[in-house]
Formats: structure tokens, sequence, C-alpha cells
């Protein structure tokens, strides 16, 4: 099965948010006319960041204003970094979070994070290199995989270390947003975004270690974490080629997702059934089957994003091994290349017809990719 490329508990609670569930989405709302800059008030950036519910809850009990301030600690610098770039009007939209609602609850058991939760109503994304945003169609990584790595980024760590964890997550953005060229602009926002949380992170460790800087309250880590998980996920579904504006026709993400969570192998070596085992599930979290050229039936980008994919799956499972992801990646591109040449359009145009190097246009646009994001897969594991 490797002939076509190359030659030759614990288990994460994984909460599934249905493609089939509540759908809120907005639409772009820009004039014609002068770009006129709107502030974000920063109670609605940490709505935006915590949910309505923990919003109203911290009024209730009178600790909205420290709340805003920070979330009770770092004070201007804080309101900074947790409040959103301002959005321009008549300007090209910046990344700012999709109006949905992700519920982040990280709580604490002696002094660890321990069973954190996600649960999002049905994401909004950005649907191929940039152009729209809306919670239709087939995700090229299931949002399952972007939840399990905020997951994972945290649990069972004390709270600075946690911190660290998001602090990588928000480093790897940039990476993963380059495994498919183009959408410069798109990238460049989502690079200041990302740069504005790891700024507010190292308020408080350093990034290299997670070493305490500056201490957090513990009554007031869990918001804390909360607020930088939340703005993770909604970042991430930013990409361009999050997903792809076509009906998905994947099911059960949610039983490939806990199958790899609960993996148990204790050996650095796999067998092939090992091997094709790990591979099934992996593929069954990845979706890019376009059926026209103007979904992006390209083999070099789907090269690249399916090594995105292999990449992104391995830091979010804490049960994948490192050594295991240079053993699996030729089985893993082999069954993606047969997966886009079956949803291939059969026409005369098509790139199966007009394209004869099509098959080492994929082979060397992934391992290209699974080479470049390998440290990212190594620093996961550290």
């Amino acid at each position: 099965m490797m002939d076509v490329i190359g030659g030759g508990k614990r288990a994460e609670r994984v909460r599934r948010a249905d493609r089939d569930g509540p759908s809120m989405q907005t639409a772009d709302r820009t004039t014609g006319g002068p770009a006129q800059t709107v502030p974000v008030a920063p109670w609605i950036a940490l709505q935006r960041l915590i949910g309505n519910q923990a919003t109203a809850g911290l009024a209730r009990q009178g600790r909205l204003p420290a709340a805003v301030g920070g979330l009770g600690v770092g004070g201007q610098a804080a309101r900074r970094a947790l409040a959103w770039p301002t959005v321009a009007r008549g300007a090209r939209s910046a990344p700012t979070p999709a109006i949905q609602r992700v519920v982040v609850n990280v709580p604490f058991s002696g002094g660890k994070v321990t069973g954190v939760e996600v649960s999002q109503d049905r994401p909004s994304v950005t649907l191929g290199k940039g152009g729209s945003v809306g919670a239709q169609g087939a995700h090229v990584t299931s949002h399952l995989v972007i939840r399990v790595s905020v997951m994972s980024a945290m649990e069972g760590k004390p709270w600075n270390l946690a911190l660290l964890g998001l602090h990588r997550l928000f480093n790897g953005l940039v990476a993963l947003g380059r495994a498919e060229p183009g959408a410069g602009w798109l990238m460049s926002q989502i690079e200041q975004a990302a740069e504005l949380h790891t700024t507010n992170i190292e308020q408080y460790i350093k990034p290299g270690d997670g070493t305490v800087v500056k201490d957090i309250p513990a009554d007031e880590r869990s918001g804390v974490l909360s607020a930088f998980a939340k703005a993770y996920i909604e970042l991430r579904a930013r990409l361009p080629w999050t997903a792809i504006n076509q009906a998905s026709t994947k099911t059960g993400e949610s039983g490939h997702a806990n199958a790899l969570a609960a993996v148990t192998l204790a050996t650095d070596l796999l067998t092939s059934d090992q091997a094709e085992g790990l591979v099934t599930h992996i593929l069954g979290l990845f979706e890019f089957q376009p059926k026209s050229q103007q979904l992006g039936s390209d083999p070099k980008m789907a090269g690249n994003l399916a090594a995105r994919h292999l990449a992104e799956t391995f830091v979010a499972f804490p049960t994948l091994r490192a050594a295991w992801y240079d053993q699996i990646q030729l089985l893993f591109g082999n069954e993606a290349w047969k997966e886009l040449k079956a949803a291939a359009p059969t026409t005369s145009s098509s790139w199966t017809q007009t394209n004869p190097n099509a098959l080492d246009d994929f082979a060397g646009a992934f391992i290209s990719m699974v080479k470049t994001l390998k440290p990212l897969v190594l620093l996961s594991k550290a």
C-alpha cells in the first residue's frame, strides 16, 4: 500500500459539535465608502472570549470591572492584548472572531488542569484561500482536532505549563497557515492576532520553559486559560482552507477522534497493522476531495494540506508518539492521494487528464511540508 508515494485513559473526552447542529452566521457588511475604524469595547472583547454566560456571571458577582482589566491581571497591556483588533469598514475584513458560541471550561484539581471541556455551536470557518466565511462546507481538518489540541495543551498541567501549551499553539498557527501559499493578507492579520496573544501570555511565563514571570491569582487562572483557549479556536478557524465550499461526505468523526485519544501503544516501532489502523483514524478526520478546480482541485495544494492535517493531528493527540510521525507519513499520503484522485472531475480539462505529473506534484508538496512541520510535532511532545 506504500508503492504510490515514495516507492516501496489518557483518552481525552471529545465532545462533538455535529455539523448538522445549530448554525450562527453573519453577513459581510462592508460599505463602499472610506474605511472607518470601529474600536471593539473591552467588555465586548471579554464577552467574545469567554462567552455570554460567563460574562453575565462575572457581572452578577461584581467582578466584571476586574475581568475587563485583563481578567484581573495585567492592566492596560492585558486589555490591549485581550481586545480584538479594530475592524475597518470599507476595507478587507480582518480575522475577527466568528459569531459563534464557544465555551471552554478549565477546572483545576490538586493544582493541575483536570477535565477540560470544549463545546461550540456549528463553527464558522474560512472557506477556501480566504474569500468567504461560513459554517457550511467540508472541514479539511475536523474541528474536533482543533478542539482536542486545546484540551491536550492544558490537560494535567499546572497553570503555567498549560499557558505554555497554548503559547505554542499560537506560534504554530503561522507555520500551519503557510501550508498553502496564497491569501497573504489574511495570514498577515492572523499572525498579528497570534502575536497579540503570545505577547500577553509572556507577561506571565517565559516562552521557553513556562517559568513563572508574574503569578495569576488562583481564582482567576481558569478564566485566563479559558480566554486564551477560546481565542485560539476562533483564530485557527480563520486559516486559509480550513474548509471547502462543498458538502461533507464523511461521518463518524467522533469515533475516529476517540480511537486516537485511546491509543495505548508503548512502542516506538509500529507493525504494519498498527500503522494502517492509525492512518485509518487520522484520515477519517481529514476531508479534501474537491470536485472542481474552483474548489481547489490542485495536487500540489492537496499535498500541502494533507501534510498540515497529519502534523496538526499529531500535535493534538498526545497519545501519538513523535517516532510514529515519520513511520506513517508515506502511508497516510498514499491514502490521501487516493481520496483526492477518486473525487477529481473526469472531464477532459481535469488535472487527472491534463497533468501527467500530478502524482509527483502531490508527493513532492506533501513530503516537503511534512518535513517543514515536523518541528511543531516534536515540540508538542517535549
